[in-house]
């Protein structure tokens, strides 16, 4: 989770900043490109400078995933326990 933190926190916002210069004539600063990004209400894609994971989303996925996978196995010999099955 640090390096989708990390990311989060300080990547993706300067990817916004500069989509936002390029392709939308932003014309403030990085840091009043900063508050918008965590304050405006967009779609996930980032093309309008609001929140959005862009590519670190595989990283939230891999976490999340492994949180789910961590409570299965976990839960494995309880399960075996139950149905019978020795092991």
């Amino acid at each position: 989770m640090i390096p989708f933190v990390f990311g989060l926190l300080v990547l993706v916002p300067a990817m916004t900043y500069t989509g936002e210069v390029y392709f939308n004539d932003y014309q403030g600063t990085y840091l009043g490109q900063y508050y918008l990004f965590f304050t405006k209400i967009t779609d996930l894609t980032g093309y309008k400078g609001g929140f959005t994971p862009a590519h670190l989303w595989f990283l939230l996925y891999l976490f999340l995933i492994t949180l789910l996978l961590y409570e299965i196995i976990r839960r494995i010999p309880y399960i075996r326990r139950l149905v019978g099955i020795a092991g």
